[in-house]
């Protein structure tokens, strides 16, 4: 049992969202990144974090009311900080993209099965002028996590060996249990300064 003020009913209306550059989807790394959503006019005045998903897309189930999107505050993400607010209205269901620029950008990307290897190809285009590339990775999992704490094989090339950013190329020799499992799923990652 409970008091008359603890019987509310929970939140039903819902946001969808992407992390977005120029209508592109951003993909980041499982479990890193979180947005924060802010409603006020209430007593209690906290943010709700909001989960980015590897493949740029987020979820969060509120009441409805108007909120503010923004960047988590004392977080490293993948692009230039943005210090402004994405602000909306929810009324059963809204969708928000959270336009970005990032350092980096992965693009014509390619994979292929040689053998015993996994070949993959990319071009890495600099979109923020102060960034610096310190690596590129290409990572193999037999899971749909993989990234580079979730993976089975990867090979890293330093920047100093990236003298072409239109043609990255990777080969990794694919461990015994994805040769046997028949399949695996590759993922292109990028770390900058």
């Amino acid at each position: 049992s409970s008091c008359a003020y603890d019987n509310f009913d929970e939140p039903t209306s819902v946001i969808t969202g992407k992390v977005v550059y120029q209508g592109t989807t951003l993909s980041v790394r499982s479990n890193a990144l979180s947005l924060q959503l802010w409603q006020g006019g209430y007593g209690l005045y906290t943010n709700v974090a909001v989960a980015v998903n590897q493949n740029g897309t987020f979820t969060a189930v509120m009441f409805d009311g108007s909120y503010r999107l923004i960047n988590a505050s004392g977080t490293t993400q993948p692009w230039v900080y943005r210090i402004d607010t994405v602000n909306f209205d929810l009324k059963g269901t809204a969708s928000v993209d959270y336009e970005v620029t990032p350092y980096y950008m992965i693009n014509t990307e390619t994979f292929a099965k040689s053998g015993t290897n996994m070949t993959a190809n990319c071009k890495i285009a600099k979109i923020a002028t102060t960034a610096t590339l310190t690596n590129a990775t290409l990572y193999v999992s037999r899971t749909s996590l993989c990234d580079e704490y979730f993976n089975e094989a990867k090979q890293q090339l330093l920047a100093a060996v990236l003298t072409d950013l239109n043609t990255v190329n990777f080969t990794v020799p694919k461990p015994h249990p994805l040769l046997v499992q028949g399949f695996c799923l590759s993922r292109f990652g990028f770390k900058a300064t």
